[in-house]
Formats: structure tokens, C-alpha cells, sequence
């Protein structure tokens, strides 16, 4: 049998077909060597949650590992929301953690507002749940939240937990909250 040559040109494509398929085999194994280290994933450099005692609960539940790979900032407060403590105070705290250096990432997760189906107060004058005031008082506390909110170097992420009070009323004035909540974060 006679051994036949390839011309140049087969020859130069046989070539850069295996190179091609050698990058394409190689590059995996050198993006799995980059991405051992957990670290590297990380969407952020400084985990910010604020809110009430359930934001606490989900703070613990972050693990070791994510804790490891970001600095994890806590200005949770028990019993407390948007009632309590006011919007620019919201801001001002967590204006005063976020990182200097502004190539860090920050992202704030916000679990708030559990708490706000209580009376509230405005011009020496209670305000009852569930009314026209009421719902007027915490619609403006809830605007000037997104305005400051919106000028932080930060994602902002507001997290909620499902409702699970068996009491009506109460469910209700959650759900109320809640849906005033998602309108002013649009």
C-alpha cells in the first residue's frame, strides 16, 4: 500500500482543528483550577442585612464558608421597622458600613416592615392600622426609604418571609404592608 501525503492545506486544518479542540478540552480544567476556590463565586465583598429579628434569623443561617468569602454586617434590630426607626436613619446606618473603596461590591438585603402593622404616630396624633392615615403616613415613610435607598453605591435587595399569622386581621394588615412595600419599590 502506498502511503499517501496530505496537501499543506489539509494538513494546516488538521492542525487547527486539533488546536481548537485541545483549548476547547484544556479550558475547563484550567477554569476549574480558577474556580476551587469558593471565594472566587462570590457576587459581593460585603453582605449588609438590616432589619428586624427575623433578618437576624437569616443571617445565622449563613455559613461558614460564605462568611469566610465576604465581610457579613449586621444592623439588624429586634421589634424594629419603619415605625420605630425612621428612613434616614435606616440610611444613615447603613451609609455608615458600606466599604470605602468603591471596587468592593456591597449588596444590602432588607427583611423590614414585620413589625409595622402596630399604631403609629404623626403630628401628636395616633394613627390606627389599616386607615386612610395610617396608610398615607407609611406610604411617605416608605417613599423617602427608596429615595435614600436609591443613592447608595449598593444592590439593594428587599427580602420578605410568607405571612404565617393564623389571626385574620393581622394577616391582612401584613398583606397590606406588604403590597405598599412592593408599589413604593417599583
Amino acid at each position: 500500500m502506498q502511503k499517501q501525503s496530505l496537501p499543506h492545506h489539509d494538513l494546516l486544518s488538521w492542525v487547527r482543528a486539533l488546536a481548537c479542540v485541545l483549548l476547547m478540552l484544556l479550558s475547563p480544567l484550567h477554569a476549574k483550577a480558577e474556580t476551587n476556590d469558593p471565594c472566587a463565586t462570590s457576587p459581593y465583598d460585603h453582605l449588609i442585612m438590616v432589619g428586624d429579628s427575623l433578618a437576624q434569623g437569616i443571617l445565622s443561617g449563613i455559613g461558614p464558608d460564605h462568611r469566610r468569602c465576604m465581610k457579613i454586617i449586621d444592623l439588624t434590630q429586634v421589634s424594629d421597622g419603619l415605625l420605630n426607626t425612621s428612613p434616614e436613619e435606616w440610611v444613615k446606618r447603613i451609609l455608615g458600613v458600606l466599604p470605602r473603596d468603591h471596587t468592593k461590591r456591597a449588596a444590602v438585603y432588607m427583611l423590614i416592615g414585620t413589625n409595622d402593622i402596630i399604631a403609629m404616630r404623626k403630628n401628636r396624633k395616633i394613627l390606627r392600622p389599616g386607615s386612610d392615615e395610617w396608610d398615607d403616613a407609611y406610604r411617605e415613610k416608605l417613599t423617602r426609604l427608596m429615595d435614600g435607598l436609591g443613592k447608595l453605591p449598593a444592590e439593594v435587595h428587599w427580602i420578605e418571609l410568607p405571612i404565617t399569622d393564623r389571626d385574620r386581621k393581622t394577616t391582612m394588615m401584613h398583606n397590606r404592608v406588604r403590597a405598599m412595600q412592593e408599589e413604593a419599590a417599583r
